[in-house]
């Protein structure tokens, strides 16, 4: 195994003399085979000394001096400009990032001079045509999903009309990144700062991430760019929200805007292990690229916006909600409570809200702590204590060891019923679930906004505050500390 500076690990294989090399020893490798379904991918490798690399570097500059003495005395070859129709290609090879080709149709270049390919992103799906068991089997390994574009690609495949997108020359040979998609065409850059914010992208979405720091999709925007969409970006139903991988399956196709940079000393965007690293020396991976951080919700075209989400739309990036905005928030229990009992909720743009206990649920859902437990568990305790009360009508009081033996099953009977109902009741507000939320207004805390959860308040206009109670009025309250 060889350990490499960015924390990627490569195998050089016993054939290749891997077991001969001596532990700690530097050594000088060449990429034979990259396999990218993987995260991190996996890595094989061949030694090469440095005779052998400045060897293959001479021919190739050799080669590359006689193209250029062949173009200065008239011959033939002309390179593939970008925009050009290169016409008809055949698929030589498939993977989830890339499709090699072979160009049909370029009869005035020499192709051995051509590496030609058809990335994820500039890739259209062809007529679905029946797939063998194998070929199914293979898409499977390769996690080729039904929505992804080559899931009806083939090896063989003719594919019509391709142009080329973008164009390299690097040692006397032609990289060319082609597309057979429609009109117009998705723009590829070199670095994500040429993406400005505002600017809507077509990314293919290739991993889910369900990490607390991260929760939501990566996406590949063009060949070596990718992008972070959180999940509060995505929509505004929390169910969706809730199950993602229902929802976005990888391989689909979504829409994004560009938002202004909200993490710029986040380093966890910077892993490359979220990437599409691919083969065949088309990316330079020599260049650490931040991922974009890019939203769909921010996608304009919607006449009936309000005023809000127009202008939230023109900073492109969230802005921090109004009072009676309805939001979508993200459960936070760990985070340090403002003003307990509460809840606090992460929302979009990375702005925080409280919820405090009371607005949990309406005054006739109270039912005892933790956080308002809903009244459709009352019925979970209610069960309990008519099993506390059978338990108790047939313990024997004819012996003193009989009714000590009784109470302690009593105990451990009522211990086992609390910690149920404690783990039933937990689930109301888990960590990391998506819930609807409406904007009461600033807190006092400048730190935190107030939400409420109540479904008078999201189902209807209530944004008063409740009546202050009477004298000799019958309420329902919560303890918040006792002395």
């Amino acid at each position: 195994f060889v350990r490499f500076f960015d924390g990627l690990t490569g195998l050089i294989p016993k054939l290749k003399k891997g077991l001969d090399e001596n532990l700690y020893d530097t050594i000088l490798c060449r990429v034979t085979a990259l396999d990218i379904t993987s995260s991190p991918p996996k890595i094989l490798l061949k030694k090469v000394s440095e005779s052998e690399v400045a060897k293959k570097r001479k021919k190739k500059e050799g080669k590359n001096k006689g193209g250029a003495d062949g173009g200065r005395g008239g011959g033939n070859d002309r390179q593939i400009q970008v925009g050009h129709i290169v016409g008809d290609v055949k698929v030589a090879d498939i993977n989830f990032a890339r499709a090699k080709v072979f160009i049909l149709d370029n009869h005035d270049a020499d192709s051995s001079k051509i590496r030609a390919r058809i990335h994820v992103t500039m890739a259209d799906a062809l007529d679905k045509t029946k797939l063998s068991k194998k070929e199914k089997q293979f898409k499977e390994e390769h996690k080729i999903g039904k929505l992804h574009p080559f899931y009806s690609w083939k090896v063989g495949d003719i594919i019509p009309n391709v142009r080329c997108v973008a164009a390299d020359n690097r040692d006397g040979i032609s990289y060319v990144e082609l597309a057979n998609l429609a009109e117009p065409l998705p723009s590829v850059v070199s670095d994500p700062s040429h993406l400005p914010p505002g600017y809507v992208v077509s990314a293919i979405v290739t991993s889910i991430s369900s990490t607390n720091s991260h929760h939501g999709l990566w996406v590949q925007v063009c060949p070596g760019i990718s992008g972070f969409v959180p999940a509060l970006e995505l929509s505004t139903d929390p169910d969706a929200l809730n199950d993602l991988p229902a929802n976005y399956k990888v391989g689909t196709r979504i829409k994004c805007c560009v938002m202004q940079k909200t993490n710029a000393n986040n380093k966890k965007l910077h892993r490359r292990n979220h990437k599409l690293p691919t083969d065949d020396d088309y990316d330079d991976k020599t260049k650490e690229l931040q991922a974009l951080e890019l939203s769909v919700l921010l996608v304009s075209g919607d006449e009936t916006a309000d005023t809000n989400d127009k202008q939230r739309q023109m900073l492109f990036k969230p802005t921090k909600p109004h009072r009676g905005d309805t939001v979508v928030g993200r459960i936070h229990a760990k985070s340090r409570a403002l003003g307990p009992p509460s809840l606090m909720l992460n929302l979009r743009g990375g702005h925080a809200g409280r919820c405090c206990i009371t607005e949990l649920a309406d005054v006739e859902s109270w039912e005892n702590m933790p956080l308002g437990k809903l009244a459709s568990l009352a019925i979970v305790d209610s069960k309990a204590e008519n099993a506390k009360e059978h338990q108790h009508r047939v313990v024997s009081s004819d012996s003193d060891a009989d009714l000590s033996r009784g109470t302690e099953e009593d105990d451990a009977s009522n211990d086992e019923n609390e910690t149920n109902s404690s783990e039933i009741v937990q689930n109301d507000y888990p960590e990391g679930k998506y819930v609807k939320c409406r904007v009461l207004g600033n807190g006092r805390s400048k730190a935190a906004v107030e939400l409420s959860l109540r479904d008078s308040r999201l189902e209807g206009d209530n944004m008063e505050n409740d009546a202050v109670p009477k004298p000799n009025d019958m309420i329902h309250a919560y303890v918040v500390s006792t002395t």
